[in-house]
């Protein structure tokens, strides 16, 4: 392992330190449906100037909520928790359904579940004059579900930022000379992190970035998603995005008959089609490439990106011996296996915490990684810093990592 390498694993905690959207903010969003509209591209967009509506622009959005409202309460039946269903609880179940339905992934003990929705179905079905009100319709109704709240989720995580301060400390590792190399990771789908590194570009008048995030140099508006870029940078900072990004999308071109898929940023925010270094046309995906839901996330590991990704998660934290994580609920359960594969196979490993109360969020944790939990603070493995994160001082950090 090497000292002089460290890890940083951030959840949406450290987001709503600056003001982002919290999940309790994007849930009572996606199921009061205001201000959402559905747009002529079949994408769901957020306006709260707009005023009549069209029942093209509201009808499918009302049918959702509608649906969404009614799983909440049934969903709630089955959670192991006080708190009520998020609007990650409810994509997994769209997710479920949808996947169930499509013959994806097929659970026959989903099909009691499925004959309950389809009873209730002619109170949620978004094409009433469809002629089937069966299994192909709730297909469709679980699969707008997944989409609305997809982009529900995203037109919030666009908002401008107030302020990056309360995230100076925490980041300030990127500076600090005890370390040659800094690994980000992050679960949010948000540019908080990019554009606190931009502003630090802008201070310091500098034109290049300060951090490596695994996506080439501009050709003709697009930065392609090229993870050796990752072994070749000389910078310092690495930043891994494990959930994907709001700025992230699917790119499609057609080469000699064959329909090939790439990732990319659009540079200046447009998406819109463009062209490769060979000049084949590229076709943007209507939506960004970010991953929601619980449990079904794992499946997702698997795909396009995030395959490269949770690898690099991996390998990167065998090479570290001391990991801050802050932000983060430990909820995602393959996330909590790589935590607790790295703890327990190897010495000499700690885990700092930056959270105002551990204790209740061990309580919020999934089983197996609060067991793990307490094991590891009996055997000092664990090291705390009991503020939140806006109020936390470098100071704090680095006497944690010199314990």
């Amino acid at each position: 392992m090497n000292n002089k390498r460290i890890a940083l694993l951030l959840g949406a905690g450290t987001s709503v330190a600056v003001k982002m959207p919290s999940t309790e903010d994007i849930t009572e969003r996606i199921l009061s449906s205001s201000g959402v509209f559905h747009h002529s591209s079949d994408c769901y967009y957020i306006d709260d100037n707009k005023k009549g509506w069209s029942d093209w622009e509201r009808e499918p959005v009302e049918c959702i909520v509608r649906f969404l409202n009614w799983l909440r309460e049934v969903a709630q039946l089955s959670l192991r928790r006080k708190s009520k269903p998020n609007y990650e609880d409810l994509y997994l179940v769209a997710s479920q359904l949808n996947s169930h339905l499509s013959g994806v992934l097929v659970n026959f003990a989903l099909q009691p579940f499925v004959d309950c929705v389809l009873s209730k179905l002619p109170e949620f079905a978004i094409k009433k004059d469809s002629k089937i009100l069966g299994e192909r319709q709730l297909w469709y109704l679980t699969h707008e579900t997944k989409n609305y709240i997809h982009d529900v989720t995203s037109c919030m995580l666009r908002k401008p930022l107030p302020t990056l301060v309360p995230l100076d400390a925490l980041l300030s590792v990127c500076c600090d000379e005890a370390f040659d190399s800094v690994d980000i990771f992050t679960l949010n789908h948000d540019r908080v992190l990019e554009c606190w590194f931009d502003q630090r570009r802008q201070d310091s008048d500098q034109k290049k970035r300060h951090y490596e995030d695994g996506f080439s140099e501009k050709t003709n508006n697009l930065r392609y998603w090229a993870p050796e870029r990752y072994e070749n940078s000389t910078l310092k900072v690495r930043l891994y995005k494990l959930h994907g990004s709001v700025n992230w999308y699917q790119y499609d071109s057609e080469n000699e008959g064959l329909t090939r898929t790439k990732v990319a940023i659009p540079v200046d925010g447009s998406i819109s089609a463009s062209r490769d270094a060979s000049g084949h046309l590229m076709i943007p995906s209507p939506r960004p490439m970010i991953l929601l839901g619980t449990f079904n996330k794992m499946f997702e590991y698997r795909g396009l990106v995030f395959d490269e990704l949770h690898c690099r998660f991996s390998k990167t934290l065998k090479q570290v011996s001391q990991l801050i994580i802050c932000g983060y609920g430990f909820r995602d359960r393959g996330i909590n296996y790589q935590l607790s594969r790295w703890i327990h196979t190897g010495s000499g490993r700690k885990v700092i915490l930056i959270h105002h109360d551990p204790d209740k969020l061990q309580q919020k944790a999934e089983k197996d990684i609060a067991e793990d939990w307490k094991t590891l603070k009996n055997e000092k493995m664990w090291g705390y810093i009991r503020k939140r994160v806006e109020n936390t001082t470098y100071d704090d950090i680095r006497n944690q990592l010199e314990k």
